[in-house]
């Protein structure tokens, strides 16, 4: 008997209502004090907080189409509660879009008729708070939208294509155009607040939030094309806008010969070539590495020699993952005789591992290279330790509130010494051996990529080092935070190769599994978390120095930004990708660490002031939320085993299953 789901129902008319009511509200803001609800209209007030960077009123239309485009969207899902199969309902059956996304709907909504309302009372400030949580909505709805078709893409493009595409094209384009937007205006409310509030330069506040503009664009070009493709591979509706916008703003640019007229069109150039590349990338994607193929295991046996061909591709690291828990088990068995095919493979392996030394001499000359970096950047910060640079040594030259303490420049050795270690440990493993060759390289959990990565942020930490020796504020903010992206890739490159090698790992080298956990990346998360408490204090050095804002304010901001990136952590490691990040436990000290240099830099016993508060809050936060991790992995208990299975698996976990399996034959019987 077919179920509904009056809970999903009652949100999908929540939002629709949400919506509607968002539109009159908005329609009613354009006509200014006529309507009776608003004192002037939303562009009247635009115009009055001019900035560099405000585009041409005709850009204005964008937010018209997305709310056509978005009221696609709600007429898909009123449709979809009519539709069945010959099962349940269409929109329970499968649920391609999660309750968070309705609720997120509904709460970026409500957002979004207040900022209506607070930018016409010109609360400039909350107007940017409010803005500012909408955007942070917008990625919550996207991220949604990703998820339900994780989950249910493969099953709709057998029995439902039509649907799998109507929610690419009504659902996740249309969240894709609407986060755009409001991203777009949050930097535009940045502007505003920044130039008219704070007093600062406009073109100072306009270069700063173009900058921002093209880091977000160029960190998204690389995501959604290198990380998360199978995920967002047929939004594109994200680069058209960037190029409207920008096309609105030199439009609406009094002269063609500014910084930030040139500024402008760059990024508006960048937009265009990296849109070109995008279409090109997705159209080659779709037609040579389609996102789901017909290889499901019911009708496995019934498929001809070439249709099995392109999902032995897909399976080809399973399956030499099982031939290796063969030679395993032939070794526990030594007078087992070894059948044609299976000598064969093992004659073709080791001569591929033979022809391999070229490889293994670059795997070592990129562990070498990233050693002496490392010793070269630990030399300059010793020679640097004595001048004025900021991070503790010395925090006279850029004071602020939450500036750290003279003792937290030790901890940077410590850190110095940790990344010593691994690196060390790498270089003792290109001279031990496994069955199959080195073992650094086989398998290769850090490819020579993952050590020239770390040659990279060593020579931008030299930079840094040197730029604020000569007071460079603006350079040497911007190599920090080079160092810390590339950081956060090496992270992403070890916790994701480490994933796909462990099954293997655990059987033939387990050790090796606890050495690259606790020893290189605990080591790489202490180091990238530092860097990032290190390149915020950068930025609120840039935002009361450079650009005048006042000091208690840029504190407050620096803290509050260490408070959402420790929540976002925390929901990432407990939640969203716990079997990655569940044995990362340094996080928490480096932090603790951090604001405990911040609170007792700021401390006077005779006038506490609120950032003193706010870092002391932060701290028992942070102590919480390590405590609780530790609990949950002290409590945390392995899955059970699995019988293998009789058919070929597309799982991912195959591998796992077969040492479950072998495993458990082996075990000595009660």
């Amino acid at each position: 008997m077919a179920s509904r789901s009056r809970a999903r129902v009652a949100l999908m008319f929540a939002g629709m209502l949400a919506f509607l009511a968002a539109i009159t509200f908005n329609t009613l803001s354009g006509f200014g004090a006529k309507s009776g609800l608003f004192q002037q209209s939303t562009e009247e007030v635009t115009l009055k907080y001019a900035t560099p960077i405000t585009p041409a009123p005709w850009v204005l239309f964008i937010w018209d189409y997305s709310y056509i485009w978005i009221s696609a969207m709600f007429i898909y899902f009123i449709v979809g509660l009519c539709r069945r199969s010959a099962f349940d309902w269409m929109y329970t059956t499968p649920a391609a879009l999660p309750y968070g996304f309705h609720i997120s709907i509904i709460v970026n909504i409500c957002l979004n008729i207040t900022w209506t309302f607070l930018f016409d009372r010109e609360q400039l400030l909350a107007s940017l708070i409010i803005s500012s949580a909408m955007m942070l909505t917008d990625y919550a709805i996207l991220f949604f939208s990703c998820c339900g078709l994780k989950i249910y893409g493969a099953w709709l493009s057998r029995h439902h294509s039509v649907d799998l595409w109507l929610i690419r094209l009504l659902v996740q384009n249309a969240v894709a155009l609407y986060t755009t937007l409001g991203s777009l205006f949050t930097v535009l409310n940045l502007t505003v607040f920044l130039q008219h509030q704070t007093g600062a330069a406009q073109c100072e506040c306009a270069k700063l939030a173009l900058l921002l503009l093209l880091l977000a664009l160029l960190v998204w070009f690389l995501l959604e094309n290198f990380t998360l493709d199978k995920h967002v591979r047929y939004i594109l509706v994200i680069y058209p806008v960037v190029i409207l916008w920008m096309a609105g703003v030199l439009s609406n640019s009094a002269t063609s010969d500014s910084d930030v007229y040139i500024f402008a069109a760059s990024i508006f150039a960048i937009a265009i070539l990296l849109f070109v590349v995008r279409v090109a990338l997705v159209t080659w994607r779709h037609f040579k590495h389609p996102l789901y193929r017909d290889c499901s295991r019911s009708d496995w046996y019934h498929k001809s020699r070439d249709q099995r061909s392109a999902c032995y591709q897909e399976l080809r690291m399973q399956q030499f993952k099982v031939h290796v828990i063969r030679r395993r088990r032939d070794r526990l068995q030594p007078h087992t005789p070894l059948c044609t095919s299976e000598a064969m493979e093992r004659i073709q392996v080791s001569r591929r591992h033979a022809g391999n030394s070229g490889h293994v001499a670059l795997h070592a000359g990129s562990i070498v290279l990233a050693v002496v970096a490392q010793v070269i950047s630990g030399i300059f910060f010793l020679l640097t330790s004595d001048h004025c640079v900021p991070n503790g040594t010395c925090p006279e030259t850029f004071p602020l509130d939450v500036s750290l303490d003279w003792w937290s420049r030790w901890y940077w050795n410590f850190i110095d010494l940790w990344t010593t270690a691994w690196l060390l440990h790498s270089v003792l493993g290109v001279f031990k051996r496994n069955a199959l060759g080195p073992e650094s390289c086989n398998p290769e959990v850090h490819s020579p990529l993952f050590y020239l990565t770390w040659s990279m942020i060593s020579i931008f930490r030299v930079c840094s080092l040197l730029m604020w020796d000569r007071h460079d504020v603006l350079g040497a903010v911007t190599a920090c935070w080079m160092g810390l992206i590339l950081g956060v890739c090496m992270l992403y490159m070890s916790y994701s190769n480490l994933h796909f090698c462990k099954s293997w790992l655990q059987i033939n080298n387990p050790e090796m599994i606890s050495w690259i956990r606790f020893l290189t990346q605990n080591g790489l998360a202490a180091f990238v978390w530092w860097t990032l408490v290190n390149a915020l204090l950068g930025l609120g050095i840039i935002f009361k120095y450079r650009m005048g804002v006042a000091d208690p304010l840029v504190s407050t901001g620096v803290l509050i930004s260490v408070t959402i990136c420790i929540i976002i952590w925390f929901l990432l490691q407990r939640v969203l990708l716990k079997k990655h990040l569940r044995h990362t436990f340094t996080v928490y000290p480096v932090l603790v660490l951090a604001l405990g240099a911040m609170f007792t830099k700021s401390y006077q016993a005779l006038h506490i002031s609120t950032n003193t508060v706010f870092c002391g809050f932060l701290m028992l936060l942070v102590t919480i939320m390590s405590c609780f991790h530790l609990l949950c992995e002290c409590l945390y208990m392995e899955e059970p085993s699995k019988p293998l299975a009789t058919e070929p698996s597309m799982r991912i976990e195959y591998c796992q299953t077969v040492y479950q399996f072998t495993e458990s034959k082996h075990k000595p019987q009660k």
